[in-house]
Formats: C-alpha cells, structure tokens, sequence
C-alpha cells in the first residue's frame, strides 16, 4: 500500500513528458491512485497489476489506467454493483455527492474512489470479471502532446 503514491509520481512524470494537457495529467494520477488503492485493498493475494496507456493521435488523443487482481467473491459483487450505478448515473458529480452522504453513515469500503474518478477525474469506467480475477479500466480523451 505504501508504494501506491511512489506508482501515482512515477506515472504522473511519465505523463507529463509526453502530455502538455495538466489537467489531463492531474485525472491520470487521480485516476491511477484510487484504482491502485482499490486493487490493494481488496487483493486475496496481495498482488495487482497496472497499465498505463497514452495513445497520442493529432492534437490530442486517449488515455487509460488498467487494474487488475484477485478478490473474494463478495468483494467482486460489491464492486460489481458499484461500478453498475456509476455507469448508470446521468450526472456523475451529483452521484459522487449522493456517494459522500451514504458512505458518511457507514464503516468499512466506501467505494468513493470509483465515484471520484467519475465525477472528478472526468474518466470513463469499466469492468471485467472472469472467474476471481477483476480488471478495471478508467480512460478519457485528452488534449494535445507535449511538443505539439
């Protein structure tokens, strides 16, 4: 868990070599961290997988943070059903709010993190899961590249 902020910088340096888009760069690492944290925290294994994509294409282009590991079965319906009412949500700050009130009340995951790369992070998401194993995908378009 300690090195998940280490990962955050590293991809945030990376993308800003290649990004002039700031704002861009900020969603990435927000993004990158909350995804990590997430996969840590409910990792059986204590392992996860990250990948970082920036596709450049013209004056702008797309990019994606992927996260992928192993959980329990009743974490992987809980963020099933998390990630299902982010996708449906037709104003995703307005969720995110609704979010920080219900999660105000309750102990344990908040699934926040999910909520904020929606609505703050302007981000895509999505989800896979096969068998115990989940990857999820955040991605947004993004301005021009660096030296463009």
């Amino acid at each position: 868990m300690e090195l998940i902020s280490i990962v955050r910088r590293a991809v945030t340096d990376f993308c800003r070599r290649v990004l002039s888009d700031a704002e861009a760069v900020a969603r990435l690492g927000l993004a990158t961290h909350e995804l990590l944290e997430n996969s840590m925290r409910y990792s059986r294994d204590g392992m996860a997988e990250l990948m970082v994509e920036v596709i450049l294409e013209g004056a702008g282009g797309r990019v994606s943070v992927r996260t992928r590991n192993r959980a329990a079965p009743e974490h992987l319906a809980t963020l099933q059903t998390a990630l299902d009412r982010i996708g449906r949500a037709p104003d995703p700050a307005a969720h995110y709010q609704r979010l920080i009130r219900e999660t105000a009340r309750r102990r344990g995951g908040s699934q926040l993190g999910l909520g904020r790369i929606r609505a703050e992070a302007d981000m895509a998401l999505a989800y896979e899961i096969e068998g115990t194993t989940v990857s999820v995908l955040a991605q947004a378009c993004v301005g021009a590249a660096a030296g463009a």
